[in-house]
Protein backbone atom coordinates (compact mmCIF):
# COMPACT_ATOMS: atom_id res chain seq x y z
CA UNK A 1 0.00 0.00 0.00
CA UNK A 2 1.34 3.49 -0.91
CA UNK A 3 1.23 5.94 1.74
CA UNK A 4 -1.03 8.36 2.35
CA UNK A 5 0.96 11.34 2.02
CA UNK A 6 1.93 10.13 -1.57
CA UNK A 7 -1.70 10.29 -2.68
CA UNK A 8 -2.65 13.08 -5.32
CA UNK A 9 1.12 14.44 -4.90
CA UNK A 10 2.95 14.49 -8.25
CA UNK A 11 6.54 13.60 -9.07
CA UNK A 12 9.00 15.43 -11.33
CA UNK A 13 12.10 13.72 -12.22
CA UNK A 14 14.66 15.99 -13.55
CA UNK A 15 17.25 14.13 -15.77
CA UNK A 16 14.10 11.40 -16.67
CA UNK A 17 15.86 10.59 -19.91
CA UNK A 18 19.28 8.97 -18.42
CA UNK A 19 18.72 5.24 -16.66
CA UNK A 20 17.79 5.77 -13.12
CA UNK A 21 15.73 8.09 -14.53
CA UNK A 22 14.06 6.32 -16.91
CA UNK A 23 14.35 3.48 -13.89
CA UNK A 24 12.45 5.17 -11.23
CA UNK A 25 9.81 6.91 -13.27
CA UNK A 26 9.15 3.75 -14.06
CA UNK A 27 8.72 2.40 -10.79
CA UNK A 28 6.56 5.47 -9.62
CA UNK A 29 4.28 5.13 -12.26
CA UNK A 30 4.04 1.22 -11.84
CA UNK A 31 2.46 2.81 -8.33
CA UNK A 32 -0.32 5.06 -9.92
CA UNK A 33 1.47 8.12 -8.84
CA UNK A 34 2.13 10.61 -11.46
CA UNK A 35 5.43 11.56 -12.89
CA UNK A 36 6.47 14.18 -15.24
CA UNK A 37 9.75 14.20 -16.36
CA UNK A 38 12.36 16.91 -18.14
CA UNK A 39 15.66 16.11 -19.72
CA UNK A 40 17.51 17.88 -22.72
CA UNK A 41 15.22 16.52 -25.15
CA UNK A 42 12.13 17.13 -23.32
CA UNK A 43 9.31 20.71 -24.24
CA UNK A 44 9.33 21.18 -20.53
CA UNK A 45 12.18 22.62 -18.75
CA UNK A 46 13.38 22.07 -15.26
CA UNK A 47 12.20 25.51 -13.84
CA UNK A 48 8.76 24.44 -15.38
CA UNK A 49 8.49 21.59 -13.50
CA UNK A 50 9.62 22.45 -10.24
CA UNK A 51 6.86 24.60 -10.41
CA UNK A 52 4.48 21.71 -11.65
CA UNK A 53 6.02 19.27 -9.23
CA UNK A 54 5.27 18.32 -5.48
CA UNK A 55 8.19 16.25 -5.62
CA UNK A 56 11.46 17.33 -7.47
CA UNK A 57 13.63 14.54 -7.97
CA UNK A 58 17.67 15.29 -9.57
CA UNK A 59 18.46 11.93 -11.68
CA UNK A 60 22.11 13.47 -13.11
CA UNK A 61 25.35 12.95 -12.80
CA UNK A 62 27.11 14.44 -9.41
CA UNK A 63 28.34 17.54 -10.48
CA UNK A 64 25.17 18.56 -12.36
CA UNK A 65 22.84 17.73 -9.42
CA UNK A 66 24.99 20.39 -7.41
CA UNK A 67 24.63 22.86 -9.87
CA UNK A 68 20.74 22.08 -10.48
CA UNK A 69 20.55 22.41 -6.82
CA UNK A 70 21.69 25.81 -6.54
CA UNK A 71 19.81 27.13 -9.44
CA UNK A 72 16.64 25.24 -8.46
CA UNK A 73 16.41 25.56 -4.89
CA UNK A 74 15.17 29.07 -5.02
CA UNK A 75 12.44 27.86 -7.19
CA UNK A 76 11.28 25.42 -4.27
CA UNK A 77 8.65 26.41 -1.62
CA UNK A 78 8.78 25.09 1.79
CA UNK A 79 5.74 22.23 0.98
CA UNK A 80 7.86 20.75 -1.50
CA UNK A 81 10.06 18.30 -1.45
CA UNK A 82 14.24 18.23 -3.08
CA UNK A 83 15.26 14.51 -3.79
CA UNK A 84 18.28 13.77 -5.17
CA UNK A 85 19.67 10.40 -6.60
CA UNK A 86 23.58 10.74 -6.17
CA UNK A 87 25.88 8.47 -5.36
CA UNK A 88 27.30 10.80 -3.43
CA UNK A 89 25.62 12.96 -0.33
CA UNK A 90 27.60 15.59 1.61
CA UNK A 91 27.96 17.88 -1.25
CA UNK A 92 24.40 18.08 -2.50
CA UNK A 93 22.49 17.46 0.32
CA UNK A 94 24.10 20.36 1.74
CA UNK A 95 23.47 22.28 -1.72
CA UNK A 96 20.05 21.47 -1.51
CA UNK A 97 19.54 22.91 1.85
CA UNK A 98 21.17 26.31 1.11
CA UNK A 99 19.57 26.95 -2.03
CA UNK A 100 15.68 25.96 -0.86
CA UNK A 101 13.55 26.22 1.63
CA UNK A 102 12.07 22.28 0.52
CA UNK A 103 12.30 19.92 2.79
CA UNK A 104 15.06 17.53 1.66
CA UNK A 105 16.01 13.94 1.03
CA UNK A 106 19.15 12.54 -0.52
CA UNK A 107 18.32 8.92 -1.48
CA UNK A 108 20.92 6.71 -2.76
CA UNK A 109 19.95 3.39 -4.82
CA UNK A 110 22.41 0.88 -4.54
CA UNK A 111 22.14 -0.55 -7.78
CA UNK A 112 21.81 0.02 -11.46
CA UNK A 113 19.25 0.65 -14.38
CA UNK A 114 19.40 -3.02 -15.33
CA UNK A 115 18.01 -4.17 -12.05
CA UNK A 116 15.02 -5.92 -12.30
CA UNK A 117 13.16 -4.67 -9.58
CA UNK A 118 14.34 -3.48 -5.83
CA UNK A 119 13.89 -6.61 -4.24
CA UNK A 120 16.98 -7.29 -1.84
CA UNK A 121 18.35 -4.17 -3.43
CA UNK A 122 19.82 -1.68 -0.32
CA UNK A 123 18.50 2.09 -1.00
CA UNK A 124 20.21 4.67 1.75
CA UNK A 125 18.10 7.78 2.67
CA UNK A 126 20.25 10.52 4.21
CA UNK A 127 17.59 13.03 6.02
CA UNK A 128 18.57 16.52 5.06
CA UNK A 129 15.69 18.39 6.17
CA UNK A 130 12.79 18.25 7.81
CA UNK A 131 11.46 14.38 8.34
CA UNK A 132 8.14 14.20 7.12
CA UNK A 133 8.98 12.32 4.36
CA UNK A 134 11.67 9.75 5.70
CA UNK A 135 9.60 7.34 6.98
CA UNK A 136 7.07 7.41 3.49
CA UNK A 137 9.43 7.00 0.92
CA UNK A 138 11.47 3.89 3.79
CA UNK A 139 8.03 2.46 3.70
CA UNK A 140 7.70 2.50 0.18
CA UNK A 141 11.27 0.92 -0.86
CA UNK A 142 10.72 -1.49 1.95
CA UNK A 143 7.56 -2.77 0.57
CA UNK A 144 8.77 -3.23 -2.72
CA UNK A 145 11.32 -5.89 -1.45
CA UNK A 146 14.28 -3.20 -0.38
CA UNK A 147 16.57 -3.12 2.27
CA UNK A 148 16.37 0.66 3.69
CA UNK A 149 18.97 2.68 5.50
CA UNK A 150 18.84 5.82 6.92
CA UNK A 151 21.92 8.01 7.95
CA UNK A 152 23.55 11.67 7.49
CA UNK A 153 25.05 12.57 4.68
CA UNK A 154 28.55 12.28 6.23
CA UNK A 155 28.93 8.95 7.09
CA UNK A 156 27.34 8.00 4.06
CA UNK A 157 30.27 9.24 1.93
CA UNK A 158 32.32 7.87 4.36
CA UNK A 159 30.84 4.47 3.76
CA UNK A 160 30.91 4.99 0.45
CA UNK A 161 35.03 6.06 0.47
CA UNK A 162 35.29 2.28 1.15
CA UNK A 163 32.41 0.66 -0.42
CA UNK A 164 32.79 2.42 -3.49
CA UNK A 165 36.23 4.78 -4.24
CA UNK A 166 38.60 2.32 -2.91
CA UNK A 167 36.91 -0.97 -4.31
CA UNK A 168 36.94 1.23 -7.77
CA UNK A 169 41.19 1.73 -7.38
CA UNK A 170 41.28 -1.67 -6.54
CA UNK A 171 39.73 -2.82 -9.28
CA UNK A 172 41.38 -0.34 -11.50
CA UNK A 173 44.86 -1.04 -10.01
CA UNK A 174 44.12 -4.83 -11.22
CA UNK A 175 43.46 -3.76 -14.92
CA UNK A 176 46.46 -1.33 -14.68
CA UNK A 177 48.78 -4.91 -13.19
CA UNK A 178 47.34 -6.43 -16.15
CA UNK A 179 48.15 -3.90 -18.73
CA UNK A 180 52.27 -3.40 -17.37
CA UNK A 181 52.27 -7.81 -17.34
CA UNK A 182 50.89 -7.60 -20.91
CA UNK A 183 48.29 -10.10 -18.99
CA UNK A 184 45.48 -10.02 -22.01
CA UNK A 185 41.61 -11.01 -20.25
CA UNK A 186 41.75 -14.19 -22.29
CA UNK A 187 45.02 -15.29 -20.79
CA UNK A 188 43.70 -14.31 -17.69
CA UNK A 189 40.77 -16.20 -17.70
CA UNK A 190 43.24 -19.43 -18.60
CA UNK A 191 44.79 -19.04 -15.53
CA UNK A 192 42.39 -17.84 -13.30
CA UNK A 193 40.37 -19.49 -10.24
CA UNK A 194 37.23 -19.15 -9.24
CA UNK A 195 37.71 -16.12 -7.40
CA UNK A 196 40.29 -13.99 -9.73
CA UNK A 197 37.84 -14.97 -12.45
CA UNK A 198 35.34 -12.63 -10.55
CA UNK A 199 38.57 -10.13 -10.20
CA UNK A 200 38.81 -10.11 -14.06
CA UNK A 201 34.70 -10.06 -14.55
CA UNK A 202 34.95 -6.90 -12.18
CA UNK A 203 37.77 -5.33 -14.41
CA UNK A 204 36.10 -6.22 -17.56
CA UNK A 205 32.39 -4.22 -16.24
CA UNK A 206 34.48 -0.97 -14.92
CA UNK A 207 36.19 -0.38 -18.11
CA UNK A 208 33.22 -1.18 -20.02
CA UNK A 209 30.83 1.34 -18.75
CA UNK A 210 31.21 4.75 -18.32
CA UNK A 211 34.88 6.00 -17.07
CA UNK A 212 33.56 9.10 -15.75
CA UNK A 213 31.57 7.81 -13.40
CA UNK A 214 34.27 6.27 -11.38
CA UNK A 215 36.78 9.42 -12.12
CA UNK A 216 33.86 11.31 -9.77
CA UNK A 217 33.20 8.44 -7.36
CA UNK A 218 36.71 8.42 -6.65
CA UNK A 219 37.82 12.22 -7.12
CA UNK A 220 35.06 14.17 -5.66
CA UNK A 221 34.32 11.85 -2.81
CA UNK A 222 35.95 14.27 -0.08
CA UNK A 223 36.98 11.12 2.20
CA UNK A 224 38.37 8.92 -0.24
CA UNK A 225 41.80 10.69 0.05
CA UNK A 226 41.83 9.23 3.99
CA UNK A 227 40.04 6.15 3.51
CA UNK A 228 42.07 4.60 0.72
CA UNK A 229 45.43 5.61 3.08
CA UNK A 230 43.97 3.65 5.54
CA UNK A 231 43.31 0.87 3.10
CA UNK A 232 47.27 1.12 1.71
CA UNK A 233 48.40 0.62 4.89
CA UNK A 234 46.57 -2.01 5.97
CA UNK A 235 47.22 -3.91 2.76
CA UNK A 236 51.38 -3.11 3.15
CA UNK A 237 50.97 -4.25 6.88
CA UNK A 238 48.89 -7.56 5.89
CA UNK A 239 51.85 -8.37 3.31
CA UNK A 240 54.37 -7.79 5.51
CA UNK A 241 52.65 -9.85 8.27
CA UNK A 242 51.88 -13.12 6.06
CA UNK A 243 55.11 -12.98 3.15
CA UNK A 244 57.45 -11.96 6.42
CA UNK A 245 55.87 -12.82 9.79
CA UNK A 246 56.52 -15.64 12.02
CA UNK A 247 53.75 -18.33 12.10
CA UNK A 248 52.33 -17.69 15.23
CA UNK A 249 52.03 -14.09 13.76
CA UNK A 250 50.33 -14.96 10.94
CA UNK A 251 47.85 -16.71 12.02
CA UNK A 252 46.75 -14.46 14.96
CA UNK A 253 46.41 -12.00 12.91
CA UNK A 254 43.93 -13.71 10.21
CA UNK A 255 41.82 -15.41 13.30
CA UNK A 256 41.58 -11.68 14.61
CA UNK A 257 40.02 -10.70 11.68
CA UNK A 258 37.98 -14.19 11.18
CA UNK A 259 36.26 -13.28 14.80
CA UNK A 260 35.14 -9.55 14.03
CA UNK A 261 33.69 -10.97 10.47
CA UNK A 262 31.74 -13.93 12.68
Amino acid sequence: MIPDIFVGKKIGVIGGHGGMGRWFSAFFRDLGLSVEVSDLDTAISNEELVFKSDIVILSTPMAVAVSLARKLGPLMSEEKLFVDFSSLKEEVVQAMVAFSTAEVLGIHPMFGQYTASMQGQNVILTPGRGHLWTDPFHRLFEDAGAVVSVMDAATHDRHMAFVQSVTHLVTIATGAYMQQESMDPETACRVATPIFRLNVDFVGRLFALDLGLYEDLIARNPYAREVSGVFAKLLADTSQILLDGKVADKRQWLEGIKSFLG
